[in-house]
């Protein structure tokens, strides 16, 4: 199960590559060639075996002949007796025996985690308290709430995301919730910059964020130039407006004058992004942000309306589409890992998968990384104003002194 993929891959099925031959030198045609039996007890989502399982799940569905996938729990060899009861029960008793190795070894259920994870599954299940994701803006009236929408560029083989993050500004810390992930650009049709500005002009429409953070290194500089140009809208038959960079010198001397300056640029740095994932973890491991509920769970209390029951699979899908993105986003950041070379002050991740990308991930910690520094600008107005508890606190106690 923790195999290397590339030592699989490059040392081992390489000596498969000769079929077997008859004592003529030839092959037999009808005969099996090359035949592999994978065998695994359940463990990490983020692990090679875990991949080779989908894999050969998929294979199984198109071509049956060929391909199966078997998996069992410790219900089949308890019923053939091969099994002992009061064994299992002791296991299930014992208090050194964890839940997640349980669940593994004797139910065959994958987890969301490996021990090298740098969050651990649990810290973010508990946290999966959203039930309906949000297609536009939804603030109450009466509250500070805002968006920030984060965006990380992608051109070709990844993505380009969009992590709309709902802000709730509050005076003991800022919380926050992402109630959706929008890609933009899906298809290589859609790729272009051009497109991807368009969809995300629209997003803007529908949620009015307070501030959209683009990460501006590399390619992330032909979305901000399509940024603060205006652009058309063939849905609506109009012109979506140009928007301005608030902390860009370059771009304010060529964007349009009376452009809304909502675009902050993010160029990010081996310190900023140690910085920028150290502010997610805290925010992660404090409870402070919120996350959709699994795609499971949402398709069981779909299912339970009417409204759910009526819907035809296209629409179910696309509603279910949030939840399976916050799942995906979830496992990326679950296949972190520090470097061995990190210390407290410079925290330096690593992929423990590397064929899987982390384009939800960075526009997640860029988004986080931003409110942080607008709940740190917040903090400090209030302390200017005399308004934070500690300052009360001191005047209290200076007041007594003074008596």
């Amino acid at each position: 199960m923790d195999h290397d993929a590339d030592s699989i891959n490059n040392i081992v099925l390489p000596l498969m590559n000769v079929p077997r031959q008859m004592k003529n030198g030839t092959i037999n045609p009808y005969e099996p060639q090359q035949c592999q039996f994978w065998m695994t007890s359940a463990g990490a989502r983020n692990s090679f075996a875990y991949d080779k399982l989908i894999e050969l799940l998929g294979f199984a569905i198109l071509n049956p002949r060929r391909y199966s996938v078997m998996g069992c729990s410790y219900k089949v060899p308890l019923i053939a007796g091969v099994l002992s009861r009061d064994y299992l029960n002791e296991i299930k008793a014992s208090k050194t025996f964890s839940e997640a190795s349980f669940a593994s070894e004797y139910l065959s259920l994958w987890q969301g985690t490996t021990k090298d994870s740098w969050v651990k599954f649990e810290k973010i299940e508990r946290h999966r308290t959203l039930c309906n994701p949000e297609l536009k803006e939804k603030i109450i009236n009466d509250s500070k709430g805002y968006y920030i929408f984060s965006v990380d560029v992608a051109r070709i083989g990844c993505q380009t995301v969009c992590a709309p993050i709902k802000v709730n500004p509050r005076d003991d810390g800022f919380k926050a919730a992402l109630p959706n992930i929008f890609v933009l650009g899906k298809t290589e049709e859609t790729k272009q910059f051009s497109v991807q500005a368009l969809h995300l002009k629209q997003l803007i429409r529908d949620f009015n964020p307070f501030e959209v953070v683009i990460d501006t290194n590399g390619l992330g500089v032909g979305l901000a130039d399509e940024m603060i140009k205006p652009t058309f809208d063939p849905n609506t038959n109009t012109w979506l407006p140009a928007y301005g960079f608030k902390n860009d010198d370059k771009y304010k001397r060529i964007q349009p004058k009376d452009a809304p300056q909502i675009l902050v640029s993010f160029k990010a740095t081996k310190d900023l992004n140690s910085k920028m994932y150290a502010k997610l973890y805290i925010t992660i491991d404090s409870g402070k942000l919120k996350f959709l509920i699994s795609e499971l769970d949402a398709k069981t209390k779909l299912l339970a309306t009417k409204v759910g029951q009526k819907m035809s699979p296209q629409d179910r899908i696309k509603r279910l589409m949030p939840h399976e993105m916050t799942s995906q986003l979830i496992n990326e950041i679950l296949n972190m890992k520090l470097k061995p070379t990190s210390t407290l002050d410079k925290m330096e991740l690593e992929q423990i998968n590397k064929r899987k990308t982390k384009d939800k991930l960075s526009a997640l910690a860029m988004g986080i990384f931003r409110m942080t520094e607008l709940e740190e600008e917040h903090i400090k107005r209030r302390r200017n104003r005399g308004l934070c508890k500690e300052n009360f606190f001191m005047f209290s106690s200076s007041k007594k002194k003074r008596r």
